[in-house]
């Protein structure tokens, strides 16, 4: 009989290992040294574990660029800017959650000071520098983090102090029958 469950159980352990495809990557692009968002670029996120490509909308004017639809995991990111590749400074995890926000500021690698080149799976562009990776906390993930503890307890401490200080007794109503 327990050889009977043995397969179903495996079924259900592989079942629960395919990605969800309900994740997330939010990236504001800026250009190091000059500013200003660049039009047109595009986000590339290599997903280490399936080996698929995701790739965002061209960036408006503001230089945001989304990824939408992406399983959970681990991600490798390159921004592709006037037919040149900048590869992530370091891999993002898009967590359970769902949801990653970062910031890229993209320079050269002349202009890099490690003096690594990292090479991109994602595509076959030649990469031309680094997109300094920054994290933005946001969402549940920004609640749980160092900030967001501080925030809850600090209100928390506020609005005990509040009730703290207004809890006075009332003075007792006074009585017709007792001058």
């Amino acid at each position: 009989m327990l050889i009977s469950l043995l397969p179903a159980m495996a079924q259900d352990g592989a079942a629960s290992t395919e990605p969800a495809g309900r994740g997330t990557i939010e990236a504001k692009i800026q250009i190091r040294g000059q500013g200003g968002s660049p039009e047109g670029t595009v986000l590339t996120a290599y997903h280490i574990d399936s080996k698929q490509v995701f790739r965002s909308e061209p960036a408006k004017q503001k230089g945001t660029v989304t990824i939408v639809g992406i399983p959970y995991g681990y991600f490798d990111l390159a921004v592709e800017l006037d037919g040149k590749l900048y590869v992530a400074s370091q891999v993002v995890v898009v967590p359970p959650s769902g949801k990653v926000v970062v910031s890229l500021a993209l320079e050269p690698y002349e202009d890099d000071r490690t003096g690594t080149v990292r090479s991109f799976q994602g595509s076959d562009s030649p990469v031309e520098g680094v997109a300094r990776l920054s994290r933005k906390a946001v969402g549940k993930e920004f609640w749980r983090g160092p900030a967001g503890i501080a925030i809850i307890t600090g209100i928390s401490g506020a609005a005990l102090l509040a009730i703290a200080s207004g809890s006075d007794p009332a003075p007792a109503p006074v009585s017709p029958t007792i001058p």
